[in-house]
């Protein structure tokens, strides 16, 4: 069990240098691919080891290609902007695959991250948008000034109808 509580916080907290966090990302997928109560029926099964057929191995090499394929193309739409603050931020417009959004930040290589303090996600579809930190800017007070909460890392709110644009 510790081996997948450190997956997992590796995993939810961003902790991109974390041995664990490739682990976390796989339970992840499993987790989102079999739903909730499958998902625990397979870990009280094998606690030691969720990837106990060739088959959750499959599963998990061909979500991390979907997902790949879809964040690769969302990198090319991402905006730099510049909120009221002062600090600079990513923007980009999602309908799928929004926790793993944020990351965009790992995959970029071309924009300079030095002066990036966060990403912003914006789907349309469930009118929410999710913030993603950059180092140690902390993205719950821009949520929290919008209605939402979260933590430092990752925060959230809900659009309202008046400020879509």
């Amino acid at each position: 069990i510790p081996k997948f509580i450190e997956a997992i916080d590796a995993w939810d907290s961003w902790k991109l240098d974390s041995k664990h966090r490739k682990y976390g990302e796989s339970l992840n997928l499993l987790f989102g691919y079999y739903g909730n109560e499958e998902f625990i029926k397979r870990f009280h099964r094998m606690p030691n080891n969720l990837f106990g057929s060739p088959t959750d191995m499959t599963i998990v090499k061909v979500l991390r290609k979907i997902k790949t394929d879809y964040l690769e193309h969302k990198l090319e739409q991402v905006k730099t902007k510049i909120n009221k603050e002062g600090n600079k931020y990513w923007e980009v417009y999602s309908g799928e695959v929004q926790s793993g959004m944020g990351n965009l930040l790992e995959m970029s290589n071309g924009q300079n991250k030095s002066e990036i303090k966060y990403l912003k996600t914006i789907n349309l579809n469930d009118m929410l948008v999710s913030l993603y930190s950059i180092g140690n800017f902390d993205v719950s007070e821009i949520a929290k000034k919008n209605g939402g909460g979260g933590h430092a890392k990752a925060a959230g709110y809900t659009i309202k109808d008046d400020k879509i644009w």
